[in-house]
């Protein structure tokens, strides 16, 4: 009864919000036939009515051949009997032409890369962890999880073993973040639940075998591996302060929410509050409560899945967006002073429409290049007979996008193009035919992936930034017992001291990939600021590089990098509508 009100309270909040959708041309083009891309998601499902047949998986957009275009990694799941065999993952060269009307075009992979994987994959993280300027990738699922190093030649290696990182049980989300600002990646790891197959209870919901729910199961904590800088990492959660006692996490995202320099750690928890992890100089506090991200709107916690920020009300800070389990709308927390956040569903139109989905992946993303962030949901059900025991929902759901009118978004699902109705999962964002503005590429439980082409059309400019760290380009690092030394062309040497307690000694120079810089540019009298960063949405890694859409503008003002640790690099006057190399300490390509 107390489910049935709630419903009630929620759908009649909907009818306020909810506002008719324009008409018009695609704003998407579903291109997954012409693409190349032929793998299909599995669940497993045997009619056995595992709990895990229900999560779906991730993918991941990135360079793993620098050639400058968007290669894809898709995760896969397999049937409980035989899930320690060979894994059904596959990677997709990017082999797409840039010319007009080519097309957006990929190549399978798997064997020559040696990216098949191994068990009942879940998500994956991809960026460079050991400073060496290829994509390395970290895959996370029930049992097992696996590091591959990017061996720089197109293939990669299990370095799982040797580097100290392989989890046993079950993960779900990953992160490469440099929480200690020495100048490498180390590796944030969601734990799920402490589950076992053999023995989960039957379950049944109005007389109908179903599912059963994450409550039935114990959580797990989640980890923080530290990198060494000789490649291995070792576990740094108790001494950094990640202290996880709910556990049932899925997704994660980092972000500088109080703008400290600092990275700070965001998880979505399912059925327990939802974790914010403030670092303060190499030290976590687990403030979620206090921040206001714990809870949903009226209070109770949720199931969240899915997870992204990023400044949607441009007033330079990063807001956070969750999806959530059907009847719980989606979550959205506004930065309302670098200190608290305020949930702000309701306000900005997408609690009504987001009350009876059930979501995974989501994304904060410029979809039509007009200088303000967009909304991305993939939807879809846990359970294919909920029809069965509550009639108003559907296994298959519609993904929903919707679009930013002032910092109030207006939904335009009825001409995304998205296919569907479908299960979606995991999703990822980049650009994958080169021409400027952002494709989406989405996982479907049991079905095949989507491949989705943006044609929206608009003659806004872009630009496309992609900033490069300086460690690992003239640097050399030694370890000598508990004494790190680095020894950089330029800036001499460094020392680092390993202890047992937290040490952050900001390096004269930033990871590779530059996770955790921030980006800022102003552009037609306005300025935006994008972070960089590793793992979101659902399961999933997107387009390491930042987009920014600058409207009519075909000049950018002024592009100011605040790399990790708090260096300020500053160009002006940059021609728009190009990808943009920025490098440490040496400028514009």
């Amino acid at each position: 009864m107390k489910r049935l009100l709630y419903a009630c309270c929620v759908v009649l909040g909907m009818r306020s919000e909810c506002r008719a959708e324009e008409g018009g041309a695609p704003l998407f083009r579903d291109v997954t036939e012409a693409s190349g891309v032929t793998w299909t998601h599995r669940t497993g499902a045997q009619g056995g009515w595992h709990y895990l047949e229900t999560m779906g998986s991730g993918c991941a957009l990135f360079d793993y051949d620098n050639d400058g275009d968007l290669d894809l990694y898709l995760v896969n799941g397999a049937p409980l009997e035989d899930f320690r065999k060979r894994g059904q993952n596959a990677l997709y060269r990017n082999d797409t032409v840039k010319a007009p009307a080519s097309g957006i075009r990929f190549h399978e992979v798997s064997d020559q890369a040696g990216l098949w994987g191994q068990g009942y994959g879940m998500g994956c993280a991809a960026a460079d962890c050991d400073n060496d300027g290829d994509c390395d990738l970290y895959v996370t699922g029930y049992d097992r999880t696996i590091l591959y190093r990017n061996n720089g030649d197109g293939t990669f290696s299990d370095v799982t073993e040797p580097s100290g990182v392989r989890v046993a049980g079950w993960s779900a989300g990953a992160t490469f973040l440099d929480y200690d600002l020495d100048g490498d990646l180390d590796l944030y790891v969601v734990r799920y639940l402490t589950y076992d197959p053999l023995q989960e209870p039957v379950w049944t919901r109005e007389g109908v075998r179903t599912y059963c729910t994450p409550e039935n199961f114990p959580g797990k904590p989640d980890l923080l591996f530290e990198n060494r800088g000789d490649g291995t990492f070792v576990n740094a959660s108790v001494r950094s302060g990640i202290v996880d006692s709910n556990g049932k996490g899925l997704g994660v995202v980092t972000l500088d929410y109080d703008d400290d320099g600092d990275p700070d750690i965001f998880v979505a928890n399912d059925t327990t509050p939802n974790l914010l992890f403030r670092n303060d100089g190499g030290r976590f506090s687990e403030i979620g409560l206090q921040a206001g991200v714990a809870t949903g709107l009226t209070g109770r916690f949720q199931a969240g899945m899915g997870i992204d920020a990023g400044d949607i009300d441009g007033d330079g800070d990063a807001d956070l967006v969750v999806t959530n389990f059907s009847y719980e709308p989606y979550a959205l927390y506004r930065n309302e002073s670098k200190q608290v956040f305020s949930e702000a569903s309701q306000e900005v139109g997408i609690y009504g429409p987001t009350t009876m989905p059930l979501g995974f992946g989501t994304h904060l993303f410029d979809f039509d290049n007009d200088g303000d962030l967009d909304l991305f949901f993939a939807n879809g059900h846990i359970s294919p007979n909920v029809h069965l025991y509550s009639p108003s929902e559907t296994y298959a759901q519609r993904d929903q996008l919707f679009q930013n009118a002032g910092g109030v978004f207006r939904e335009v699902t009825s001409r995304a193009g998205f296919a569907g109705p479908n299960v979606t999962r995991g999703s990822a964002v980049g650009d994958l035919d080169g021409d400027g503005d952002l494709d989406l590429v989405t996982v479907v439980a049991d079905g095949q992936v989507r491949i989705y082409e943006n044609v929206s059309g608009t003659q806004n400019h872009w630009l496309t930034v992609k900033v490069v760290g300086g460690m690992g380009t003239d640097t050399e690092t030694q370890r000598h017992g508990d004494t790190e030394t680095r020894r950089h062309r330029d800036t001499g040497m460094q020392r680092f001291s390993a202890s047992s307690s937290p040490r952050v000694s900001a390096s004269a120079f930033s990871n590779r990939d530059a996770i955790g810089a921030r980006v800022s540019v102003t552009a037609g009298g306005r300025t935006q600021m994008r972070e960089v960063r590793c793992q979101s949405s659902y399961l999933s890694t997107s387009d390491v590089r930042v987009h920014f859409g600058l409207g009519e503008a075909a000049v950018v003002d002024r592009i100011e990098v605040r790399w990790p640790g708090g260096r300020v690099d500053v160009l002006e006057k940059v021609s728009a509508d190009r990808v943009l190399v920025v490098r440490e300490r040496k400028g514009q390509d």
